[in-house]
């Protein structure tokens, strides 16, 4: 139950740092997922969570 809500929470931050790097401009979608994929594994790193098949979650999630 705590894992749901942390990963909720990772989702949540995120989604609000893709737009934040939208918003200054960021315009480059290939440049725009590798952030992005970093900022969720240094998240990940943060709250204790490591996932072995990140590529499947940066996959999952990008697709939102």
């Amino acid at each position: 139950m705590i894992c749901r809500k942390k990963l909720r929470q990772i989702e949540i931050a995120v989604m609000q740092y893709r737009e934040s790097l939208e918003e200054k401009g960021l315009r480059n979608t290939e440049e725009i997922e590798k952030k992005v994929a970093s900022h969720r594994r240094r998240l990940q790193s943060e709250y204790g969570l490591s996932f072995s098949n990140d590529g499947a979650n940066s996959r999952r999630s990008s697709g939102m």
